[in-house]
């Protein structure tokens, strides 16, 4: 309802992060310069200690519960019938959110989104679902103060004429039950909660045959976790988006019919978008030469939010530098190799961290793993990878070594070996490589 009705207005939406604490908002409230916040009752008791510190801040809206003092009811907004908004008129390309995005160093950056750049990404997903507004009903899970939740789910059902029931917050085994409950026939996911949906033990309790097509993106796809998802359930077509909160999402697409000749490539290019991969000097590499990928088209944001630093940096003549190292093949089909900040250097031998990650999703009894650089003070990086066991399986350091040193390099095989219960997700489903290396 706030998102619309800011819209309507001609206001900018500032999405916020639920898992932030009070000082990680206070930076994205003053940065974003908000004069209105609306925030739930259960949130309030953590960020009110920071309310002097809101320099541009007018009013305050708290939804359910009692109403705090200094701040208003927003029931009792929602019920104002009084106000009266003048005409405003607004372009495609006015700002409509900021989504902030966690820069690599240091601050948040504030993803300046526009209507048309939401309305193409959503247009996009439309065309890949080719939804009928009688049948479809969209599931949205991932949580929306991130683009994929947001514009790929909430926007985009209503884009498509279609119901979107919504989850509070992932947990397999409702989203087990509310597929089943609710008929669920689309939703955008990331690979982890498709995983974590076959290996439930009440799995094959559920009747998931409404459940039709489903996007999978925001963290790479190992080769063995798609096979056994296309084995437990082979009536959902499976499809791909590559996208980033610079470019409201959908710039990469591989459809269901791809998929299986195509597992490790995150599809094709759009045709709202162009694609270069560049060497370390600027210069665009030839087919199948990593580079850094970079895109440029009609859904590019064009600055960040008070940042021309970062805007100068990653957004050249149009062309917006991921960060990501890639690889285009002669058929055009494009390959995620890593992030830039992911990538391991040890003693000069560049290790992607995902393919080591897909060579230890082979082992039968690995459920979940992350593969991160640490420091070595002779090779300046050495390779350690965090591995979650299947329910009641046991690994050893060893027997993962060995395995890896079947299918890798040498060099290529982790040094280190760290067994975990579960590793660190956001709430998006990527795994926190950072929260790992902090912990070392």
């Amino acid at each position: 309802v706030s998102f619309f009705a800011v819209s309507k207005i001609g206001g900018i939406i500032v999405p916020l992060n639920t898992r932030f604490k009070g000082e990680e908002l206070t930076f994205e409230i003053n940065n974003s310069e908000a004069s209105i916040l609306i925030v739930d009752r259960e949130y309030w008791d953590a960020i009110e200690p920071f309310q002097k510190e809101w320099m541009t801040m007018k009013n305050v809206f708290v939804n359910g519960g009692i109403t705090p003092p200094n701040t208003s009811s927003f029931e009792l907004l929602l019920n104002n019938r009084e106000g009266k908004i003048d005409e405003v008129q607004i372009t495609e390309d006015d700002t409509a959110m900021i989504m902030y995005t966690s820069g690599t160093t240091g601050q948040p950056k504030g993803a300046m989104q526009f209507h048309r750049g939401i309305i193409e990404a959503c247009m996009t997903i439309d065309d890949l679902y080719e939804t009928d507004s009688d049948k479809d009903k969209a599931l949205c899970v991932v949580p929306m103060f991130h683009s994929t939740g947001i514009i790929m789910s909430a926007i985009s059902s209503i884009l498509m004429g279609i119901p979107c029931v919504y989850m509070r917050q992932y947990k397999t085994k409702d989203l087990l039950g509310i597929i089943q409950k609710e008929k669920i026939t689309v939703a955008i996911l990331v690979p982890a909660m498709i995983w974590l949906m076959i290996n439930h033990t009440d799995f094959s309790n559920y009747d998931l045959s409404s459940f039709r097509v489903t996007t999978i993106g925001g963290s790479p796809k190992s080769p063995e976790v798609f096979r056994e998802i296309r084995e437990k359930l082979p009536g959902l077509k499976l499809t791909e988006g590559f996208g980033m909160t610079e470019t409201h999402t959908m710039d990469i697409i591989l459809t269901n019919e791809e998929m299986d000749e195509h597992i490790s490539s995150v599809g094709k290019v759009s045709p709202l978008n162009e694609i270069k991969i560049l060497d370390e000097q600027g210069n665009e590499c030839s087919p199948n030469i990593p580079g850094e990928l970079t895109l440029k088209g009609s859904k590019i944001i064009s600055s960040y939010w008070k940042n021309p630093a970062e805007t100068k940096r990653l957004i050249v003549n149009g062309w917006l530098h991921t960060g990501d190292v890639a690889k285009i093949d002669e058929q055009g089909y494009v390959y995620i190799l890593d992030r830039k900040k992911d990538m391991i250097n040890r003693g000069g031998e560049k290790i992607y961290s995902l393919e080591v990650e897909n060579v230890l999703y082979k082992h039968p009894d690995i459920m979940d793993v992350a593969v991160v650089g640490v420091p070595d003070p002779v090779f300046g990086e050495q390779v350690k990878a965090f591995i979650m066991p299947k329910a009641g399986k046991q690994l050893s350091e060893d027997e993962i070594k060995s395995f890896c040193l079947q299918n890798l390099a040498d060099y290529k095989v982790p040094k280190f070996v760290e067994f975990l219960a579960e590793l660190p997700r956001n709430p998006g489903g990527k795994v926190m490589k950072e929260a790992l290396k902090n912990k070392l």
